[in-house]
């Protein structure tokens, strides 16, 4: 289970892309101009921020499904002045196990997914591209 959060049309056309080309080199530089994923897992850069998709992010939502641009706007405001710890992700033994093995756990890893899931946010707004969210 994850957050995915996509620009719809973009998203398509990457999928149509690989149909033709499935060894596509620039495959993930592509998905990651349409696409953003966060796992419900120790890995959640939500979940290190003290916050949750469901709670925070599905009232923000249209009944459609999609983020509206001023909701991006405000989604952005919280971000930027939450901090990432990322022993807040961790709510399980499993977790706290897999953790521990797992180089992508850390304070950087983090920060910078936060960053990147604010630029995702930034591009919906430039472009006036409302973010489809399948939470």
């Amino acid at each position: 289970m994850s957050a995915e959060l996509y620009f719809e049309d973009e998203y398509e056309a990457y999928h149509e892309l690989l149909k033709k080309q499935p060894a596509l080199h620039d495959a993930k530089k592509i998905l990651d101009d349409c696409y953003f994923y966060d796992p419900y897992s120790y890995l959640s850069v939500m979940w290190a921020m003290g916050m949750s998709w469901w709670q925070e992010i599905i009232p923000m939502l249209k009944n459609d499904g999609h983020l509206p641009l001023d909701n991006c706007e405000e989604l952005i405001k919280i971000l930027e002045n939450t901090d990432v710890i990322p022993e807040r992700s961790i709510i399980s033994d499993i977790d706290r196990d897999r953790a521990e093995t797992d180089k992508n756990f850390n304070q950087e890893y983090m920060e910078n997914k936060k960053k990147r899931l604010i630029q995702f946010l930034k591009k919906s707004i430039d472009n006036k591209i409302p973010i489809k969210c399948s939470l």
